[in-house]
Order: C-alpha cells, then sequence, then structure tokens
C-alpha cells in the first residue's frame, strides 16, 4: 500500500520522538522516586507525576510507578479511573496543590475516600510556575488504630535526596507542555497524548429529539415542521437563560449543540463550582434542586408546544438526560461520551 506524503507539522503527536523521550525521562525518574519510598512505609502504594497548565480544570497523568509487592487491589482504582485518562481536578487535594506557591500535603483522598486513601502532594515548579504535581497514595493497613503513613518531614527529606529527579521532571513536564502548543492539529498536551475524558462529569447534558424526523421533513408537512422546530429551540433558549441567570458565572457556559443526525439538539448546563464530582451526595442535590425542575419545565414546555400542531401533525419527542464531560474539540464543536450514548439511547428505544 502505498504511503502519502503527510502534511508538514501533522505527525501523530503521541508517536513524535521528542515526546516520547520525554515521557520516558519522565517515568525514570518518577520510577526512582518509587523505588526509596517502596521500601520506607507498608502503606504506601504508588505516585503519579501529573502536568497541568495554569487556569486549566484537568491534570493529565504522565507517569506512575506502584509500590512494590502490593497487593493489586491496593492500586486498581489508580489503575481504572486516574491512569491513561485526563483528571478533573475540582474540590480536590491536586487542586489545593496546582495553586501558586502551594505547600507540599497530606490529605485524605477525595477521588477513593471510600477505601480509606491519602494522598501526599509534591507541586513541581519550572521557572518560577507550577507546571504539575507529583502525588503519592497510601493506604494505612490498621485504619482503626490509626494512619501508618510518612510524616511530612520525611516526604520533605525524601524530596531533598531526590532533588534532581524531583527537578527533571518538573523540567520535561514543561517541555512536554512546550511541544504541545506548538504543535499543529491538537487542542491540548491531554488530547495530544490521547488521554480518555476524566469519569467525573463538567455538565449536565440533555438531549431531545424528534422520532421519525426525516418522514416530515420529506414530506408536505415540512414548513409545519420547520415551524415547530423553531418555536421549540427559542424555548430551549429560554429556558437555558434561567439557568445561566441564576448561576451567573456559568452564563457563557451554556450551550445547544446539535449533532449531524436530524434536528436534535444538545443543552449542556455546565455543572456550578460548588459542586463536589466525587460525593455522589452532590449529584442527589443537583438533581433534586435543579435538574428536577429543569426537567419538568423542559417536558411540559415542548408538550404545549407540540398541542398547538396536533391536527396538523403529532410529533413523537424524545428527552434523555445524563452527566457527563463535555469540551469543544480543534473546530470548537462540542462533543462528549455522554452526547453519543444519549443519542444511541433515543435510537434504541
Amino acid at each position: 500500500m502505498k504511503t502519502l506524503p503527510l502534511p508538514g507539522g501533522y505527525e501523530r503527536f503521541s508517536e513524535r520522538s521528542d515526546v516520547i523521550r520525554a515521557q520516558d525521562e519522565i517515568h525514570k525518574a518518577t520510577q526512582a522516586l518509587n523505588d526509596s519510598l517502596s521500601y520506607a512505609s507498608g502503606s504506601y502504594d504508588g505516585v503519579v507525576s501529573f502536568g497541568h497548565e495554569p487556569g486549566e480544570a484537568l491534570a493529565i497523568p504522565l507517569a506512575n510507578a506502584n509500590a512494590y509487592d502490593t497487593a493489586p487491589e491496593r492500586y486498581e482504582f489508580r489503575t481504572d479511573n486516574i491512569i491513561g485518562r485526563r483528571l478533573l481536578v475540582a474540590k480536590t487535594a491536586l487542586q489545593e496543590a496546582l495553586k501558586p506557591n502551594s505547600p507540599p500535603r497530606f490529605d485524605m483522598s477525595a477521588i477513593n475516600p471510600l477505601n480509606n486513601q491519602f494522598v501526599y502532594t509534591q507541586p513541581l515548579a519550572h521557572d518560577g510556575r507550577t507546571v504539575g504535581a507529583l502525588q503519592y497514595s497510601f493506604t494505612p493497613e490498621s485504619p482503626g488504630t490509626g494512619v501508618d503513613l510518612l510524616e511530612n518531614e520525611e516526604m520533605s527529606a525524601l524530596h531533598r535526596q531526590h532533588r534532581s529527579e524531583v527537578q527533571h521532571i518538573a523540567d520535561q513536564t514543561a517541555r512536554l507542555q512546550r511541544i504541545a502548543r506548538e504543535a499543529k492539529g491538537i487542542k491540548s498536551l491531554a488530547t495530544g497524548l490521547e488521554l480518555e475524558q476524566p469519569i467525573a462529569p463538567n455538565a449536565f447534558v440533555i438531549r431531545w429529539d424528534i422520532k421519525n424526523s426525516t418522514h416530515f421533513v420529506h414530506s408536505d408537512l415540512g414548513g409545519v415542521y420547520d415551524a415547530f422546530v423553531g418555536q421549540v429551540h427559542a424555548f430551549l433558549r429560554e429556558l437555558t437563560y434561567t439557568y445561566t441567570s441564576y448561576h451567573k458565572r456559568l452564563q457563557a457556559g451554556i450551550h445547544e449543540a446539535y449533532d449531524d443526525q436530524g434536528d436534535g439538539a444538545y443543552i449542556v448546563l455546565p455543572l456550578p463550582e460548588y459542586f463536589s464530582p466525587y460525593l455522589p451526595q452532590s449529584f442527589a442535590t443537583f438533581k433534586q434542586h435543579y435538574t428536577r425542575a429543569f426537567m419538568q419545565r423542559l417536558h411540559e414546555g415542548i408538550e404545549a408546544i407540540a398541542h398547538q400542531y396536533d391536527r396538523t401533525f403529532t410529533p413523537a419527542i424524545a428527552i434523555t438526560a445524563d452527566f457527563g464531560y463535555v469540551e469543544e474539540n480543534t473546530i470548537g464543536r462540542l462533543t462528549s461520551r455522554t452526547m453519543h450514548t444519549l443519542a444511541n439511547q433515543q435510537k434504541e428505544k
């Protein structure tokens, strides 16, 4: 098979030699830190080197290592939920550590609290700028009698001992970030490294659609159908405005995004800053105070508009919704695994 010439600058980012070399350097230095800690504490589970750009809501895992002779269940959560995907840092110890001039800290894990896991987070700085963090996880062997963890002083001593490795991780992380900013065709370092979306949501996503809409579009009811859809879309904009009026900081984040199949529309309600994406109670509270009333008004409004058209045609409306992670791609279009899931659910009904 003939290989076509590649346009300049469009090499697959994750396979570029300079990217692979920087990742290897980060991995080797991270492994050196892991080697020392593996023999220092029986509670130690492993370490992840995260990269982070200022102002971003996400951190990205660039390297990780598991403690020696550790049972798989001690690192399965990290493998399933962090490695290979981006991490939403909202309401986590990592978020606090990534703030300018933040000190290293021990905290209860916000992402994995059910396993009584603790994390120690060490910021990484390059040229006076925080570019990421090292995060070590610990699971106390005897949680009922106390927390068998290293002290802050011991962790500080470890980092002083491995000062060169820690700085090398920071320098190579900054290098990767610079390479990503200069690359073509990728939105960020995370997308260039082909990392999955986070497990935590940043929005509540609603999809509405008209079943068998193609039939109406190609029939003599096309004009009636266009009038109905126009009214529904105007109602959706008005309804989302009530949400943005209440959550004023989120006004710019409200979107209606359309896929390529008919007139299905997505309403994306960004989650408020106080929402804790790793606490089940946050989901229940948000549903109770916001989504329940919003969905009721949505159903009732569309049904009332549709009722006006009963003498002409009776559209069958499908509405599905769920929490999900939503972002813009390189051409400014909203994309989300949840959007695809909601669309498929409507097809199957």
